[in-house]
């Protein structure tokens, strides 16, 4: 059962995501990283959907505009 705080790593030893699960649903805070560690994705969920402010970066660590935003019900609302 997956409950709780989560890590996982890529293949190379690189840091994955870190995130925490509740009845095996994502639900709270979840950070990921692109496999050359820079940061992907930070913001929460609320049973297994985004919910609140997002932030997006590509894998050269600028914010992606497109994908940044406020969720709710695991959709983008606004910018």
């Amino acid at each position: 059962m997956i409950e709780g705080s989560w890590t996982e790593y890529y293949d190379n030893g690189q840091l994955y995501y870190r995130g925490k699960y509740k009845d095996w649903l994502r639900d709270g805070y979840r950070i990921m990283y692109w496999e050359n560690g820079q940061l992907k994705s930070k913001g929460n969920y609320k049973r297994d959907n985004q919910e609140g402010f997002w932030i997006y970066y590509n894998e050269n660590g600028n914010i992606w505009e497109d994908g940044t935003g406020t969720y709710e019900n695991g959709g983008k609302i606004s910018q």
